[in-house]
């Protein structure tokens, strides 16, 4: 039986991003302080086949590039600034998968909500 922590489930959209930048490591982490029952990000893949987290399509809105993360390397996305919009935040490259699952690895009975974005 699945059980949630809180009286209503709770679940921590693109991490804790109404105070941090949305699906950034550190927005995960202030979430996951918050103690939710559930964090929702979205995954997409790089060129070169490397699953990355990013809401948009396009990385124009939420980091300091352009284009579509398809259509980059992963080098080229990890360049990127995806605190760029947030003056008291240093800078901060958006997430890997893997960065993800190893932050939430931590937390026990953490339910994790993937939206896979199709092309």
């Amino acid at each position: 039986m699945l059980r949630y922590r809180n009286p209503i489930p709770v679940a921590a959209h693109r991490g804790n991003s109404r105070y941090f930048p949305e699906n950034t490591m550190c927005a995960f982490r202030s979430a996951l302080e918050l103690k939710p029952d559930m964090i929702e990000t979205d995954l997409h893949m790089t060129k070169d086949g490397h699953l990355v987290i990013m809401h948009d399509h396009l990385v124009d809105r939420t980091t300091d590039g352009t284009g579509a993360v398809r259509e980059m390397s992963f080098a080229q996305f990890r360049s990127l600034n995806a605190a760029c919009d947030y003056e008291d935040f240093a800078p901060e490259a958006p997430p890997t998968l893997e960065e993800f699952l190893k932050l939430c690895a931590r937390c026990d009975n953490m339910l994790i909500d993937f939206e896979l974005k199709e092309y």
